[in-house]
């Protein structure tokens, strides 16, 4: 157990930073700990009020397990993100990570699908933990992510309740990635997809749940469907099909989809009695208007007033960073929340502002919502491009992260109002 009170900021620095040259089994766990202890503690958007106040211990315990490059510091460093939304921290723990890759070769991405821990899950989606209290067995669940079973009425020992908790993380992080891929649209080769994906029992487990288009080489019709771990094949409407030799593949972004092939999908989905670890067939969509195609800028979104502290936490929480309004200092009344999709080089902004003029001891409670638009990700002055010339699963997610928003905190949702 990691013990904070007492030590200075100074001193474990030095612990953390000189923790990484032994390479001891303890380290990962124990730097994990730290920084996310350190994290936490903080408020999400500044280092202030905490025991140890500020960066350095975080960064430190990141330096320390990038440099100890073991399989298990790098499962450790990519959990550390997280226990914070702060947009700095995840920036310096997103170049510490793309580092570590960088010296086996390889991009961040493709080191956590093969780093993904598989727990000693077979292929039945468990694994059984002998005790003194009798077999316990842990189970993949759709909706728990995992369940421990065992004798009727005995409490669960702890060396389960440890791997069910790691088990639980490690489903959370891998369901986390595969919600990302539908901004990404990254491809895999077919080896390397059976690789990280089908073949690993827990990654496995949650890939054959989705809808895949595998592309074979030279430009041949795509086949969409379910990957079957046991035979190798896929699952399409159609019938189960031998996977393309040497293709592409790419998780299905309903966007896409015309109408009847989206309702093929579906139909096969329910007739497999398929539970999808994230939403995706049903996954809402959101294309651009006529008008909107033919404009720089999108107001779908603006005019909505906003409970301010629940829209800015909840748009932290799917990846935005910036949006944060102040009466304490000058311009402090209006902000840009933004969200970066680095595969597509583009960036969202959404302009907001301070509902009424208050002090600057009073928090603000209410923000006005404004326009919308994409600007080149290395464009500091944000200059907006055609929307015409956003890709439609970039502009289809950042649509229905701002809806998700916008539907929860608004002040329509009160009747007073």
């Amino acid at each position: 157990r990691v013990v904070l009170a007492g030590l200075t900021g100074k001193r474990i620095g030095g612990c953390v930073g000189g923790g990484g040259g032994g390479d001891p089994p303890w380290l990962p766990e124990v730097l994990r700990a730290v920084a996310v202890r350190c994290l936490r503690l903080s408020s999400g958007h500044a280092f202030r009020d905490t025991a140890v106040p500020g960066e350095k211990i975080p960064y430190a315990c990141f330096r320390a397990l990038a440099t100890s490059g073991s399989d298990a510091s790098l499962v450790a460093l990519a959990r550390i993100g997280r226990a914070s939304t702060n947009g700095a921290v995840l920036k310096n723990l997103a170049k510490t990570l793309e580092e570590a890759a960088a010296q086996r070769g390889m991009s961040a991405a493709s080191l956590l699908d093969r780093l993904t821990p598989d727990h000693g899950i077979g292929p039945g989606g468990q694994v059984s933990i002998d005790t003194d209290a009798g077999t316990w067995a842990i189970r993949l669940d759709d909706r728990e992510g995992a369940i421990a079973e065992g004798p009727p009425g005995a409490a669960i020992p702890a060396q389960v309740s440890e791997t069910l908790a790691e088990i639980k993380a490690t489903v959370s992080g891998t369901r986390a990635r595969l919600e990302a891929l539908f901004a990404e649209r990254r491809q895999w080769h077919a080896d390397d997809f059976a690789d990280c994906y089908l073949r690993h029992p827990l990654a496995g487990w949650l890939a054959a749940r989705l809808a895949w288009t595998f592309t074979p080489p030279g430009g041949g019709p795509p086949v969409r469907g379910f990957p079957d771990p046991a035979s190798g094949g896929v699952r399409t409407p159609q019938g189960t099909v031998p996977v393309p030799s040497g293709c592409l593949v790419q998780l299905v972004h309903p966007v896409h989809l015309a109408a009847g092939g989206l309702a093929e999908l579906r139909r096969l989905c329910e007739d497999l009695e398929i539970t999808q670890p994230v939403r995706q067939l049903w996954r809402e969509t959101c294309k651009p208007t006529a008008d909107e195609r033919n404009g720089l800028y999108t107001e779908r979104y603006a005019g909505h007033i906003l409970r301010f502290a629940q829209a800015y936490g909840l748009t932290r929480r799917r990846g935005w960073v910036g949006g944060f309004l102040s009466g304490a200092w000058d311009g402090g009344d209006t902000a840009n929340a933004r969200r970066d999709y680095p595969a597509a080089g583009l960036r969202a902004s959404w302009a907001i502002a301070q509902l009424d003029q208050v002090s600057h001891d009073i928090p603000v409670e209410l923000c006005l919502t404004e326009r919308v638009w994409f600007s080149p990700l290395g464009d500091v002055v944000m200059t907006p491009i055609p929307l015409a010339d956003v890709p439609a699963e970039v502009f289809s997610e950042a649509m229905r992260d701002l809806d998700h928003v916008v539907s929860v905190t608004t002040v329509a949702n009160d009747p007073l109002w």
